[in-house]
């Protein structure tokens, strides 16, 4: 595509995900390892609402016809960027899934370091991230990821660009509201005013097995860490 930026289309950015067909990857890609979702984030974290964890129906018929009225009914090809290792094998799952509705997702799979970096320079035309919540509330997932990168040098991971006014309104509020309920709703807002334009399209929750002996019990906590105090050997 030359002289436009398909993405900017909203028809564009439902296409993609009407095209990825996340039950498969998690049968075949996942190995049954992955949780498909339309949240930006997990049930463990703060701020989490099922409304909002609603994804959007694998429908290829659907995104080739969104495509075409956007104004490529032949489809386009786009760069696409991964890291290695951790879900390589995804994105390929997923680059194959796009080429079946015409968008030719010309695959690149770089070593970790580099494709940080590309993401952090804003390089990538499409890429795959994944993302964890180390503090367990999603205002840091709505700073890095979803937040306009001019709003105070937060969103440094958002190399998409997406950017809403009404969202970025929610921020100052979200971090200064002191009733916890009131916080929730606020941020549960923003999750709805982020999917409604799918600033990004979230796929799935990654599974992460955890292997010891018999007799060892280890809590699995939500940001993949375990506390030796928690440990329990019989």
């Amino acid at each position: 595509v030359r002289g436009r930026n398909p993405f900017k289309d909203l028809r564009v950015r439902q296409a993609i995900a009407h095209a990825l067909d996340l039950d498969a990857m998690r049968r075949t890609t996942l190995r049954g390892q992955g949780v498909p979702t339309g949240s930006m984030w997990t049930q463990f974290v703060n701020g989490w609402a099922q409304e909002s964890d609603r994804r959007t129906p694998y429908d290829p018929a659907r995104a080739r016809a969104l495509l075409a009225e956007a104004g490529y009914p032949n489809g386009f090809t786009v760069p696409m960027d991964c890291p290695v290792g951790t879900y390589d094998e995804a994105c390929q799952a997923a680059a194959a899934m796009l080429a079946r509705v015409g968008i030719r997702a010309q695959l690149t799979i770089h070593p970790n370091a580099v494709f940080s970096q590309r993401v952090r320079r804003q390089e990538p035309m499409l890429y795959m991230l994944s993302w964890g919540e180390p503090t367990f509330d999603a205002s840091y997932t709505i700073r890095a990821i979803m937040a306009s990168r001019a709003v105070g040098g937060a969103a440094t991971w958002n190399a998409g660009g997406w950017s809403n006014a009404a969202f970025d309104a929610l921020i100052p509020r979200i971090d200064q509201e002191q009733n916890p309920e009131v916080r929730r709703g606020l941020i549960r807002e923003a999750h709805a005013l982020h999917n409604a334009q799918l600033g990004h399209s979230p796929m799935y929750h990654m599974m992460i097995p955890w292997a010891h002996r018999a007799g060892v019990t280890i809590t699995h906590r939500a940001d993949n860490q375990f506390q030796v105090r928690e440990v329990r050997v019989e």
